[in-house]
C-alpha cells in the first residue's frame, strides 16, 4: 500500500492536472456508447467545467457552472 502522504500528493497532482486541462473548455458533452442508448445524451454550451477525482480515484465527478 502506498504511504498516505505520497497518496495525498498524487491525488493533489491529479486534481491539478484536471484543473489545467479544463480551463479552456466551454462545451460539455456526454456520449453514451452503450447498447441501450447510444449517442449524445447531454450537451451544454457556455459552461465552466470542473473535474474532480474522488474515492481513491474511483469516482470522477463533473461540475458545470455558468460561464461568466
Amino acid at each position: 500500500m502506498i504511504n498516505k502522504d505520497l497518496e495525498d500528493i498524487i491525488m493533489k497532482a491529479n486534481q491539478e492536472v484536471l484543473d489545467i486541462t479544463t480551463k479552456s473548455v466551454t462545451r460539455f458533452e456526454v456520449i453514451d456508447h452503450t447498447k441501450k442508448k447510444g449517442g449524445r445524451i447531454v450537451v451544454e454550451y457556455n459552461v465552466n467545467v470542473e473535474l474532480s477525482l474522488q474515492d481513491e480515484n474511483r469516482t470522477l465527478k463533473v461540475f458545470l457552472t455558468d460561464k461568466k
